[in-house]
């Protein structure tokens, strides 16, 4: 039986918080008994990164085909969240 490679997105394009900031996310873990992936924000203003924290995505929403472009999107929505919700 042959396995599929499967890397998790990263997020390395700023995405817009406002005006003046915006994050990128690269991925850090995933916790399968607890079927949450967390994901390493950093907080950009302008150029300088001024800002550094974790969050976490609870993978059940998520469906079990993990390569489709919805899972992405997913993912980043969920990503947005937390760093709306922790600013």
């Amino acid at each position: 039986m042959s396995r599929v490679a499967f890397t998790m997105p990263e997020f390395l394009e700023p995405t817009a918080i406002d005006a003046a900031r915006s994050w990128t996310a690269t991925y850090d873990s995933y916790d399968q008994r607890h079927d949450v992936s967390y994901y390493r924000v950093t907080i950009h203003e302008g150029v300088r990164d001024v800002g550094e924290f974790m969050v976490d995505v609870f993978m059940f929403p998520a469906g079990d085909d993990w390569t489709t472009a919805g899972f992405v999107a997913y993912l980043r929505d969920e990503i947005h969240q937390g760093v709306i919700g922790a600013l």
